[in-house]
């Protein structure tokens, strides 16, 4: 498991860059597929997900699409 989250968080990290609002989500539904059966592995990477995911919570262009 912990030798795939290296390269998948930085598919994750570029997806999250985007203005694409799809790739953006498609980067949240990910990293919350992940989150519970490698928490451990990503935990290192808390810092860095945890703004992204606050910033998505007030995505206008997501939050319009539901």
């Amino acid at each position: 498991e912990g030798s795939i989250i290296s390269p998948l968080m930085k598919i994750l990290e570029s997806a999250a860059r985007s203005t694409d609002w799809k790739e953006r989500e498609a980067a949240v539904l990910a990293l919350g597929a992940i989150a519970d059966p490698c928490w451990q592995d990503i935990d290192q990477y808390a810092s860095q997900t945890t703004p992204f995911l606050i910033q998505e919570l007030s995505d206008s262009e997501v939050s319009q699409q539901a």
